[in-house]
């Protein structure tokens, strides 16, 4: 029995863009990216994080999220379930910042880190 192909798909970003690295198919829907953009940007928002615990537990120390945390929120499940297409939708917002896999609020993020998140992690 043969392993199942392995696809690996780096972080999007200007060099990827530019570059020949082959990508998924981009969707068909041309309003795919603007509204995960936006259902993401609603959640990283002020308003939603004053309110949102879940979202806030999930952040590091300094405020970052995995995508993977975000991808399986329902909104954006309804939207898609490839993760490249979540972060090529964010990857020119001006609300976040997107380093490899994770992303956090561009400004302000300190304010939304809990307590808990703050600590260093325990070796």
């Amino acid at each position: 029995m043969a392993a199942p192909p392995f696809y690996y798909f780096p972080p999007p970003g200007p060099y990827l863009r530019s570059s020949n690295i082959q990508r998924p198919i981009p969707p068909e829907d041309p309003e795919l990216y603007p509204k995960i953009m936006r259902q993401i940007e609603y959640y990283f928002s002020d308003e939603n994080l004053a309110r949102d615990t879940y979202l806030k537990n999930k952040m590091d120390r300094y405020g970052w999220v995995d995508v993977s945390v975000i991808a399986e929120f329902r909104r954006i499940k309804a939207l898609t379930d490839n993760i490249y297409h979540i972060l090529e939708a964010i990857v020119d917002t001006s609300t976040l910042q997107v380093r490899a896999y994770k992303m956090r609020v561009r400004r302000g993020w300190k304010k939304w880190i809990l307590p808990s998140n703050s600590q260093p992690p325990s070796s």
